[in-house]
C-alpha cells in the first residue's frame, strides 16, 4: 500500500532486470517520480490508470528504460514542473501525448533525446511556461512533426534543440512562420538540425535571426524547395495518345528536362527517356502514343543541381472499349426466336458474333461466327431448336480486340398442337367419318378428342393415329346431328406430359344418300318377224331398251 507515499525519488534505479506490473499502485499522493524507473532497462509494464495529478517533478523518470513503450496518453500532468531528461534513451517509446497539460512545465532539456522511434504529434501543446529546450530532441532521428504552433516566448535555450533530427520542408517551414508571429527571448541560440527552409519559410527565419537575433543552426536554404507540379490533359485511360503535360515553375529553376519510363520514376538515370532538355518552356505535346503505360517526370535545373517534380502515370489505351453483351430471351426460351444487344464500344470499327455449345473464353477455330463485320448493335435470331447456346461479340478496330461477356440462351420449345380444320360442318362421307387433321411440333401417336356442349362435357374420343397429323373419326350416333360442339385435342403420346391444342368447333351433318328419279322405259321396236305353221300365224318383235338418269 503506497497510498501515503511522496517521494518515489530513484524507487527502481538501476534495477535493471526489473519488470513486474505496477498498475494497481495508488500513487496518487507522490509528488516527486525522479528518476523513478532510470536504468531499468528492461521494464515495460502499463502505467497508464496511475494517478499522478500531485506529482510536480519528472526528471528523468524513465531514463535509460531501453524497452519501455506503454500508452501515457491519459496521464494529469498539469502539477508537474520538471521534466528533464523524462524520456532520454528510452528507445522503444513511441506513444501519443499530445493530450497532456504540461502548462506548468518550465524544463524540458533533454526530454525526447535518443528516443530512436519517438515520432507523435505535440503542437497542441502549452509550453509557453518553458525557459529550457536544450536539445530537447536531440538524435531523436524519426521526429518529423510541426512545432509552429508552440508558443516558445519564454524560452532562452534552444542548443542542440533539433540535433541530428531533420524535418521535413513542409514542417520546417511552418515552424520559422509560426515562431515568427511570436514576441521571442532574443539572441536565442537555435539548432534546427539538417532541416531546410524554402521561400515559404525564409521570411519567418529572417524575423527570427533579424529582429530578434537568434543565432540559427539548420541545413540551410533549399533554391528550389518549391518543387514543380507536372500534370497532363490526358483522359483516364487516354484514347488516342495526344495530350499534353504541363508543369509549374520551381523557385529559381533556370530551365526544365522532360523524362520518360516504364515504371513509377524516383530518380535520374541514364535507363529514361529523355524527352526535353533544358527547356524554359512548362509544357510539351505528345501525340500517336499507343497502347501502354507511360511515366513522366520534370527536373527544375540550376547550378546547383536538379529537383524532380511529382511523378504521373499516364495509361494510353487504343484498344477497342469495354462492352456488354444481353439478349431478350426468356430463361429457358420457348421460341427460338431472340435478340442478342449490346453496348457501345468506344473506338470500335465492326463487330463479330460468335456462338458455342460451351462457354467461350477466347477466339479459336471452334467457334461458329454468326456474323463478321457487323456494325449494329442487335441482331435477331431465329429457328434455334431445344439446347444450349453460349454468345459472345468481339469489338475489333486496327490496334485490337475486345470481348463482351459470354452469354447462355437455353431454348426449350413445349410442343404445339395447331389444328388445320377447325370449323368443320359436315363429315367427309355418307359413312359417318369425320377426317380431324393437324400440325404439330412432336411426333404424336396416341391422341384423345374431348367434346363440349357449352361448357359441358359430353364425351371423349381416344385412339390411335394411323397418319401422324390426322385422325378419322366414326361419329357415333348419340352425337347429335347438326349440333354445334367444342372440341380440343390433346396428345397423350407421352403419360407424363399432356400437350393441349386450341378448342375449335365441329357441327357433324350427315348427309342423306339421294335415291335416282324414276327412268321412263323406252321401247323402240327395230324388228318383227312373222312366221306360219300348222298351229296358226306367230309373230316375234325385237326392241331396244333405254334407261335415262337424271345427274343429281
Amino acid at each position: 500500500d503506497v497510498s501515503s507515499v511522496t517521494n518515489m525519488y530513484g524507487m527502481f534505479y538501476y534495477t535493471y532486470e526489473f519488470n513486474q506490473p505496477l498498475e494497481n499502485w495508488d500513487v496518487s499522493s507522490v509528488t516527486n517520480m525522479q528518476h523513478l524507473f532510470a536504468h531499468t532497462r528492461k521494464f515495460n509494464q502499463p502505467l497508464e490508470n496511475w494517478d499522478v495529478s500531485s506529482v510536480t517533478n519528472m526528471y528523468g523518470m524513465f531514463y535509460y528504460t531501453y524497452e519501455f513503450n506503454q500508452p501515457l496518453e491519459n496521464w494529469d500532468v498539469s502539477s508537474v514542473t520538471n521534466m528533464y531528461g523524462m524520456f532520454y534513451y528510452t528507445y522503444e517509446f513511441n506513444q501519443p501525448l499530445e493530450n497532456w497539460d504540461v502548462s506548468s512545465v518550465t524544463n524540458m532539456q533533454y526530454m525526447f533525446a535518443v528516443t530512436r522511434k519517438f515520432n507523435q504529434p505535440l503542437e497542441n501543446w502549452d509550453v509557453s511556461s518553458v525557459t529550457n529546450m536544450y536539445a530537447m530532441f536531440s538524435n531523436a532521428y524519426e521526429f518529423n512533426q510541426p512545432l509552429g504552433n508552440w508558443d516558445i516566448s519564454s524560452v532562452t535555450n534552444m542548443q542542440s534543440f533539433l540535433s541530428q533530427v531533420t524535418l521535413s520542408r513542409e514542417f520546417y517551414d511552418q515552424t520559422l512562420a509560426g515562431w515568427s508571429q511570436l514576441s521571442l527571448q532574443t539572441g536565442v541560440e537555435f539548432h534546427g538540425g539538417s532541416s531546410k527552409y524554402s521561400s515559404v519559410g525564409l521570411p519567418g527565419r529572417e524575423i527570427l535571426t533579424g529582429t530578434y537575433g537568434w543565432i540559427i543552426t539548420d541545413g540551410g536554404y533549399d533554391p528550389l524547395a518549391v518543387k514543380s507540379v507536372l500534370t497532363s490533359t490526358a483522359d483516364s485511360p487516354d484514347r488516342d495518345g495526344n495530350f499534353i503535360l504541363n508543369w509549374t515553375a520551381e523557385y529559381q529553376a533556370n530551365n526544365y528536362s522532360l523524362y520518360q519510363f516504364s515504371s513509377p520514376i524516383t530518380e535520374i538515370n541514364g535507363s529514361l527517356t529523355l524527352l526535353v532538355e533544358n527547356s524554359s518552356v512548362l509544357s510539351y505535346e505528345i501525340t500517336d502514343y499507343l497502347t501502354d503505360a507511360y511515366y513522366f517526370v520534370v527536373t527544375g535545373n540550376n547550378d546547383f543541381g536538379q529537383k524532380l517534380s511529382n511523378c504521373i502515370e499516364i495509361d494510353v489505351d487504343l484498344n477497342p472499349g469495354a462492352f456488354s453483351l444481353s439478349s431478350d430471351a426468356q430463361s429457358p426460351d420457348l421460341d427460338g426466336i431472340f435478340t442478342l444487344s449490346w453496348t457501345d464500344s468506344e473506338l470500335v470499327e465492326y463487330y463479330i458474333v460468335y456462338q458455342h455449345s460451351s462457354l467461350i473464353t477466347d477466339l479459336n477455330g471452334s467457334l461458329t461466327v454468326v456474323a463478321s463485320e457487323f456494325t449494329n448493335r442487335n441482331m435477331n435470331l431465329s429457328d434455334f431448336l431445344e439446347g444450349m447456346y453460349y454468345f459472345l461479340v468481339a469489338a475489333v478496330n486496327s490496334n485490337n480486340i475486345t470481348l463482351s461477356n459470354c452469354i447462355q440462351v437455353v431454348v426449350n420449345i413445349p410442343e404445339t398442337i395447331t389444328v388445320l380444320n377447325p370449323t368443320v360442318t359436315t363429315s367427309l362421307n355418307p359413312d359417318s367419318q369425320l377426317l380431324i387433321q393437324w400440325n404439330s411440333t412432336g411426333l404424336i401417336s396416341h391422341v384423345k378428342l374431348e367434346f363440349y356442349k357449352g361448357d359441358s362435357f359430353v364425351i371423349e374420343i381416344i385412339g390411335i393415329t394411323e397418319n401422324d397429323g390426322e385422325f378419322l373419326w366414326l361419329i357415333p350416333t348419340y352425337i347429335g346431328q347438326s349440333e354445334e360442339y367444342r372440341v380440343k385435342i390433346i396428345d397423350i403420346s407421352n403419360t407424363t406430359v399432356f400437350v393441349f391444342s386450341e378448342m375449335f368447333t365441329i357441327t357433324p351433318v350427315i348427309p342423306q344418300e339421294t335415291k335416282p328419279s324414276p327412268t321412263p322405259l323406252i321401247l323402240s321396236i327395230i324388228g318383227l318377224v312373222i312366221a306360219t305353221g300348222a298351229a296358226g300365224l306367230t309373230m316375234y318383235m325385237f326392241f331396244e331398251q333405254r334407261k335415262t338418269r337424271k345427274i343429281e
